[in-house]
């Protein structure tokens, strides 16, 4: 009950104050009552027993008070509300992009073991992307964002596109192997980036097919608060038609940020080379550039990631209001009917 008076609201809530009209009408009324009636003899009044209806004089009054109160709540035009509760995610759109080159065979250090670089990545991005709270890791997952991902080696192609049900997007990651043969031996850096770009520009589109298959009455909505690239390479660009710049400018253009991570050995990125092109890509785009060397720096680096790129989830109220003036006009309405006839029949006097 209380909870339903909390959800009703007066549209013309002024009108209430002609509520200080019914104890008005009330006093007024008993002070009729009271009048004095002139007797020729008071030891005769005194004698006089009032009768059932004189009794009853007061219901047509509280009747009256009553109708008029339902008068003003009608013409105050109370409202219901329907109130209702829209979860909203405002969640970041992510292609991953990994290198599956055959540089990617070198060993890394990841959780203790040797593993090769490949195998590493694969295994801290499956945690960047459900979590690893569980065994100690720091990397809480992304709940609800929109990811897929993109391998290259020579050539550049789309293991998983943009989803937000994680189950395939781990199976494709597992999935992924190493470049094979001489023609898919090289590191097309920039037409990865052009993939995963394009990809990421039509989001929105993937979004609404992904809703329409999906959705039903009550669920969350999505809204995509930024696109990101994130980029692992253990090389430099050998490969493809684009160079990193171009990829980048594409990107920079559809309002896509990129995050370029280098993998390397401690004795050096890229062997003893190093890189200015990745940099140079995530300044270009407004992201950020980061080098590691094994596993648990590559955790480091995604749990940064995932501290700039936070998913919101906010809980939107809102109600839409249903008219009840209807009712107080119909209790006022009813109120007068019984007011009249109870004067006129049961009484038997005039309004």
């Amino acid at each position: 009950m209380i909870d339903l008076l909390l959800r009703i609201k007066f549209e013309n809530s002024w009108v209430l104050w002609f509520l200080l009209v019914v104890p008005l009408v009330l006093v007024w009324s008993l002070l009729l009552r009271r009048r004095a009636i002139g007797f020729s003899a008071v030891d005769r009044a005194t004698r006089i027993q009032p009768g059932w209806r004189e009794r009853m004089l007061w219901v047509p009054v509280v009747i009256r008070c009553v109708a008029i109160a339902a008068i003003v709540a009608a013409a105050s035009r109370p409202q219901l509300g329907v109130g209702k509760e829209r979860t909203v995610t405002k969640g970041v759109a992510i292609m991953m992009v990994l290198d599956r080159s055959l540089s990617m065979q070198r060993p890394m250090d990841y959780a203790g073991e040797r593993v090769s670089r490949l195998t590493g990545v694969k295994r801290v991005f499956s945690d960047f992307v459900v979590g690893n709270r569980d065994n100690g890791g720091s990397l809480p997952g992304r709940d609800g964002d929109l990811i897929g991902l993109v391998g290259f080696g020579s050539f550049a192609e789309t293991y998983c596109p943009l989803v937000r049900e994680y189950p395939p997007l781990i199976e494709a990651t597992d999935q992924m192997d190493y470049a094979r043969g001489r023609t898919d031996a090289g590191t097309a850096v920039g037409d990865a980036i052009a993939l995963a770009a394009a990809r990421l520009k039509s989001a929105e589109e993937q979004l609404q097919r992904f809703d329409d298959v999906n959705a039903t009455e009550g669920d969350p909505e999505f809204e995509i608060a930024s696109k990101v690239i994130i980029l692992l390479t253990d090389g430099e660009q050998n490969a493809g038609e684009r160079n990193p710049l171009e990829g980048a400018a594409i990107a920079k253009e559809w309002g896509i940020k990129i995050y370029t991570i280098g993998l390397g050995s401690s004795g050096g990125l890229f062997g003893s080379r190093g890189s200015t092109v990745l940099p140079r890509v995530a300044e270009l785009t407004g992201g950020k550039h980061f080098d590691t060397a094994d596993g648990d720096g590559l955790q480091g680096v995604y749990a940064e990631i995932n501290a700039l790129e936070p998913t919101e989830i906010e809980r939107v109220e809102f109600a839409s209001y249903r008219e009840w003036y209807h009712v107080g006009a119909l209790i006022a309405l009813g109120l007068i009917a019984v007011d009249s006839l109870l004067n006129w029949v049961v009484l038997r006097r005039a309004i």
